[in-house]
């Protein structure tokens, strides 16, 4: 459909779908078709729940579909030809077709949810700018060198190279670099767009730490690592 318009196809994203299944989940479970679920989280929130190393914007569509008759989809041919309909339907409404046609938007997660005589489905969209991979939380012990790969959108590398510190958690509304075991040092950056790849040696001091990227002045995002013994 993107392409029918001459726009980037989006990229699959397992956290945004494990986002969009959720909300599906909960609106059957609980009878509503809405962009805030039972415990009042909007879709911005709920993407933060999932994947706290996400840095971006995103986008949700929810749709409904109810049938006089039980519903049952057996076949693949079937499956498919249910999701052309409700990407039709969507297409037809002004604020769905936006989200779908977003130029902006990179990444997309789908969730379906079915019961006897409805299919609650959502889309959620991504405008994802940096998706920073950590490795498991096992290996982000004190001391241990590791290696912490960061996915950042194309066009914010043309902006200027990232700089990358690490930061103790502090009370301070400024906080600086600082240096020496009890920070987290990075070893080795290697810049292969999309890509920064780090080289980390770990704090000697447990604790939570700040992995910052900065691009020029005014542009920054960081990421809280907690560093165990």
């Amino acid at each position: 459909m993107r392409q029918q318009h001459r726009l980037g196809v989006l990229k699959w994203d397992d956290r945004l779908a494990q986002t969009a299944l959720q909300h599906c989940q909960d609106m059957a479970r609980h009878g509503y078709l809405g962009h805030t679920n039972s415990r009042g989280q909007d879709v911005g929130q709920r993407v933060v729940h999932h994947a706290p190393e996400y840095h971006g914007f995103v986008g949700e569509n929810c749709l409904v579909l109810y049938s006089d008759s039980p519903i049952v989809l057996t076949t693949a041919e079937a499956l498919r030809d249910e999701a052309w309909n409700v990407v039709h339907d969507l297409m037809g409404s002004p604020g769905h077709r936006e989200n779908i046609l977003h130029p902006d938007y990179t990444h997309l997660g789908v969730g379906v949810m079915a019961t006897a005589y409805y299919v609650f489905l959502t889309q959620v969209f991504g405008d994802l700018q940096y998706i920073c991979h950590l490795p498991e939380t096992s290996q982000l012990r004190t001391g241990q060198q590791v290696t912490i790969r960061i996915w950042v959108k194309p066009v914010v590398w043309e902006q200027s190279p990232p700089r990358i510190f690490f930061t103790p958690y502090t009370y301070s509304a400024r906080p600086e670099p600082s240096k020496g075991r009890g920070n987290c040092q990075v070893l080795h950056t290697t810049l292969a767009p999309p890509y920064v790849i780090l080289r980390v040696r770990l704090a000697d001091i447990p604790g939570w730490y700040y992995l910052n990227l900065k691009f020029g002045e005014h542009r920054m995002v960081a990421w809280a690592i907690k560093v165990r013994r």
